[in-house]
């Protein structure tokens, strides 16, 4: 499970579709935590406090599932904690609450924010040109608690895009849904060899999309 600005496996080469969780509100003490792509059994999730409060207490609380745990900071100096997470805890929407926080004379604000907790993807693209003709391929995988390991995912929204140079937008060409196998396929009329293109899996609440890295065909 990574708790981290995603840094994506090897096979997911481009920009990774998880947003960071939602910023802080203003208050006297706050804390930030950031997103949960789940990828191994087990990873603690690091929450970062802000401001001059000595100390606090927040509590995570899944939205439909309750209390899972109590990040609490003691003393000036503790900017850091955490909180382990299986990849078996039930995944969707946390919120981070506030429960307290003390200066060193008076009580303290404190924000309140969320994170979400999904299963990490990754997705390849294969590309062949034949004439005036390229033949995509895609294999989309998705992390499985009960095998410990990704496994290709089935029913997954994948979208082709295509773009004249890398200053220019994506444009959308054609989205299917993988087969039980995990894999799409396309054949695109593309006469001009350095049209780029690349796949990306839409997210559900359960399962964070991913995008390739730009091919040239």
């Amino acid at each position: 499970m990574k708790v981290r600005a995603l840094t994506l496996s090897a096979v997911a080469a481009a920009a990774t579709l998880v947003p960071f969780a939602g910023p802080a509100q203003a208050a006297d003490c706050g804390v930030t935590v950031p997103n949960i792509w789940v990828d191994r059994p087990i990873e603690s999730l690091l929450a970062t406090k802000m401001g001059g409060c000595t100390s606090a207490t927040w509590d995570v609380v899944h939205v439909d599932w309750g209390y899972h745990g109590t990040f609490a900071f003691s003393g000036a100096g503790t900017q850091y904690d955490r909180l382990s997470f299986r990849d078996g805890d039930p995944y969707g929407r946390y919120r981070v609450l506030p429960t307290g926080a003390q200066t060193s004379t008076v009580d303290a604000s404190q924000n309140a924010t969320s994170f979400a907790m999904r299963s990490g993807s990754s997705i390849v693209l294969s590309a062949v040109r034949d004439g005036a003709y390229v033949n995509f391929s895609s294999l989309v995988r998705n992390y499985r608690p009960a095998y410990n390991e990704f496994r290709p995912w089935g029913g997954a929204r994948v979208v082709l895009q295509t773009r004249s140079a890398a200053d220019q937008p994506w444009q959308y060409v054609r989205a299917v849904w993988s087969n039980s196998e995990g894999r799409s396929a396309w054949h695109v009329y593309s006469p001009d060899p350095d049209r780029q293109y690349r796949v990306y899996s839409t997210g559900t609440s359960q399962v964070w999309g991913n995008s390739t890295a730009p091919v040239t065909r």
